[in-house]
């Protein structure tokens, strides 16, 4: 590709939902995120919350400068229990 070529651009698509079966809908569901894979473990998280059902959340970084949403997580580790991992 050569500087100022034109290129098309779609936006992001698709779906990115936490379902369960009515078994174990109230199961403790564990996320699993890393640096900025976070954003979409977020809605997850807080949807969770907001049923009051189990919830636990592992969020790597390699610092805390590198870390979005720390006031947020902050908020929400009154109500469930995180584990910092460096």
């Amino acid at each position: 590709m050569s500087p100022g070529k034109t290129i098309g651009f779609k936006g992001v698509d698709g779906d990115f939902t936490l379902e369960l079966t009515k078994g174990i809908a109230h199961s403790r569901v564990l996320l699993v995120a890393g640096g900025i894979g976070i954003t979409p473990m977020r809605v997850l998280l807080a949807e969770r919350l907001a049923l009051r059902q189990p919830v636990s959340l592992l969020y790597f970084v390699r610092s805390v400068a590198e870390a979005p949403f720390l006031e947020e997580f902050a908020e929400v580790g009154r109500q469930v229990a995180l584990f910092p991992v460096m």
